[in-house]
């Protein structure tokens, strides 16, 4: 499990995990929103996520773990897709 691609475009970095459920994420560093989407199809955007949040996030050994713990019941989300 893990981080498996990183790209990096206009302040907003790109990646993609071997994750049992999370397909890839976009955070945006200036705005400081988290885009996830999940295997499933489903986008959420959490909003205010601070920078070191993120970094452990995708450096995880499990996404869906520090997730659950972490970011989804923390900050503010709405669905996008």
């Amino acid at each position: 499990m893990g981080l498996l691609t990183e790209n990096f475009k206009d302040n907003k970095v790109y990646n993609t995990y071997d994750s049992t459920n999370i397909k890839s994420s976009i955070y945006d560093e200036e705005k400081k929103e988290l885009i996830i989407e999940f295997k499933g199809g489903r986008k959420y955007m959490f909003e205010k996520v601070p920078l070191n949040i993120y970094g452990s996030f995708k450096r995880a050994k499990s996404q869906g773990s520090y997730f659950n713990k972490n970011i989804r019941n923390v900050f503010g989300n709405k669905i996008i897709t």
